[in-house]
């Protein structure tokens, strides 16, 4: 097991890494971004596939994070514990590209444009102890693959002021909202 620190050469749609943060700080507002409350000694692992010889493992625990990636008979291994430090193997060279954990999605979506496959977010397997969640974490890997295609399709964006009211605008927008309903659409733009 090698550690190493990443420089401030990410890919621009990732990032640098603050070095403020450490992996069970990462866990914590991943968490709290989600919404979800943490149960004791709490966790949450997801594997997502395309394909027989293609996964991605996402596995987050209260004091850190990493995550796993194979594809044509390649691995990277990647742990968040103080710093991003490589677990046995980093094929893909993905030490240097760690983002943060609330930027992980974009990083997903640059492996499937980089190596031309499409993960299954749909068909997730997530395991938790924490009531809930996999519905939660669903949804969250949903918004991030249309986020990045730029769709518009019909999603919940999430906002609280219509939280269960379809929102048909991209999501993880701001300000302004738009709704489709039998009376037509409605517009309006949040209030500042």
């Amino acid at each position: 097991m090698v550690k190493r620190r990443n420089g401030d050469d990410a890919p621009p749609d990732v990032g640098p890494r603050s070095s403020e943060w450490h992996g069970r700080h990462e866990a914590a507002s991943w968490l709290d971004a989600l919404g979800l409350k943490p149960a004791p000694r709490w966790h949450v692992e997801v594997s997502l596939d395309a394909g027989a010889s293609t996964k991605f493992h996402l596995n987050v625990y209260a004091e850190e994070w990493g995550f796993a990636f194979h594809h044509a008979r390649r691995s990277s291994w990647i742990r968040v514990t103080d710093i991003p430090f490589v677990h046995g193997r980093d094929d893909f060279g993905l030490i240097a590209q760690v983002p943060e954990l609330l930027s992980l999605g974009g990083f997903i979506v640059g492996l499937e444009h980089e190596h031309g496959f499409r993960l299954a977010r749909s068909n997730a397997a997530i395991r938790s102890n924490i009531t809930g969640a996999a519905p939660v974490v669903r949804r969250w890997l949903s918004r991030v693959r249309a986020r990045a295609r730029g769709t518009t399709a019909s999603e919940l964006c999430g906002d609280e002021m219509h939280d269960g009211i379809r929102c048909s605008r991209e999501l993880g927008h701001d300000g302004d909202h738009t709704f489709e309903s039998s009376q037509g659409a409605l517009h309006w733009k949040s209030r500042d």
